[in-house]
Order: C-alpha cells, then sequence, then structure tokens
C-alpha cells in the first residue's frame, strides 16, 4: 500500500495521471515478456486508458533511451479522496469509508 497527500496551486483542468519508471532497462526473458504482455493487456481491458513501455535496449537502441515505464490514470486507483483545504484526513489513520473507491462501482 502506497499513500500519497498531494497539494495543488489551482485545480487540474484534466485528468490526472500516476505514472513510475524503473531507473535502467531490465532484459527480460521471453517467458516473462508474454507474462508482462498478457498483465498489461489486462490492465489495458479493464481501465481503457493506460501506458506500458519495456523501455528501450540500450544494446539495440542509438540515442536517448526510455525507460521501463508504466502510466495509468488516478481514477483507476483502489481509493482516492478530494478534499478542501484544512479537511484533508490523516493519511497514517484508517481511511475506511472515505473518499471513492474503485470498487464502489462493482456489483
Amino acid at each position: 500500500e502506497i499513500r500519497l497527500q498531494l497539494r495543488f496551486k489551482q485545480l487540474p483542468q484534466k485528468p490526472l495521471y500516476f505514472g513510475i519508471e524503473l531507473p535502467s532497462y531490465v532484459p527480460l526473458s521471453t517467458m516473462s515478456r508474454q507474462a508482462q504482455k498478457a498483465l498489461v493487456g489486462a490492465c489495458r481491458r479493464i481501465i481503457g486508458d493506460c501506458y506500458h513501455s519495456p523501455g528501450d535496449d540500450p544494446a539495440t537502441t542509438k540515442g536517448e533511451l526510455e525507460p521501463p515505464t508504466f502510466v495509468m490514470p488516478l481514477w483507476a486507483f483502489d481509493q482516492f479522496i478530494v478534499s478542501e483545504p484544512g479537511t484533508e484526513p490523516d493519511i497514517m489513520s484508517n481511511l475506511e469509508g472515505k473518499g471513492m473507491k474503485r470498487s464502489d462501482g462493482v456489483r
């Protein structure tokens, strides 16, 4: 579990995305690459708007290298809470029942 608290000086006008990247390329076996492809495919079917790159292999790429990357919209997270300034919950406390949960729309 990762908890983040973000404060914006201005209200975002477009959807927010969260991304991660690895510091360098990681070679994958054929089986690992196929498993990764299946998992990313499942994420795309569920979320729709996400981006994944295994990164550029420095042994076969000239110029700037793209690191291994995954990005998805913030709404796809398990839970998020939007608060007015001064009403933010303590992120170290139990957040059960607060904010919006992705599973709220599941029947």
